[in-house]
């Protein structure tokens, strides 16, 4: 059995580059709030983070806003609108990725 204060001390860290890496990201918007790419990164942090889809739904919209035919963005929204189990939804955005040259 692990000790509890490892198990403290590494879930500590995990936190702390979590916390580190949410400010990347938010960085990364503040300073170019016109950059669509900038947008969807910081969503795909969270919809991986902690599955915080509506805070990556926000992102993904602002990335639209800025670019409607940003096929990264339209992508990314259907992985976290599939995540939420929002299948139909999803696959108008996987459609629109499509559309617009991004086809993983």
């Amino acid at each position: 059995m692990q000790n509890p204060a490892v198990i403290e001390k590494n879930t500590t860290k995990i936190v702390e580059d979590l916390n580190k890496s949410q400010s990347y990201y938010d960085t990364l918007v503040q300073s170019d709030p016109m950059n669509a790419t900038a947008w969807v990164l910081r969503g795909n942090y969270y919809n991986d983070v902690n599955n915080q889809y509506e805070k990556a739904l926000q992102n993904y919209d602002r990335a639209l806003e800025l670019d409607p035919a940003n096929g990264y963005a339209w992508y990314s929204k259907g992985i976290t609108l599939q995540n939420m189990h929002q299948i139909n939804e999803s696959k108008t955005s996987f459609e629109n990725a499509k559309k617009y040259g991004f086809d993983k």
